[in-house]
């Protein structure tokens, strides 16, 4: 059974390496893979991948709707908070200009082999 993850990448500039990479454990991924900016790719013939560049205005937004879900079902128990606390404040910190001024976000939902 294929499950699916969220993987960011924050740039600062066009064809640089990324200044940040994370993976909010949290994000919906239903509402990513529906989203129009999302182009859906399967490179590997198996698994499939929904890919976006986006603005930093646009991944403050689902920065922003996610943030709610970092509390709600099993993410609030402490075991969870643990892991989620740090990468929301990595996020947050992002946003207000921790690292630089930035050209792109790259948010990739990704399937893998959950062994279910």
């Amino acid at each position: 059974m294929a499950a699916k993850s969220v993987l960011i990448k924050v740039f600062t500039e066009w064809g640089s390496e990324p200044k940040l990479i994370i993976e909010p454990n949290w994000w919906y991924t239903p509402a990513l893979c529906a989203d129009k900016r999302f182009v859906c790719t399967n490179d590997t013939g198996s698994f499939f991948d929904w890919t976006a560049d986006l603005s930093i205005e646009e991944f403050r937004e689902l920065h922003e709707r996610f943030r709610p879900l970092s509390l709600t079902s099993v993410y609030q128990y402490e075991a969870w908070q643990v892991i989620i606390r740090p990468k929301m404040q990595i996020i947050d910190a992002v946003l207000a200009g921790g690292v630089g001024r930035i050209s792109h976000v790259n948010v990739r939902v990704y399937e893998w082999e959950s062994g279910s």
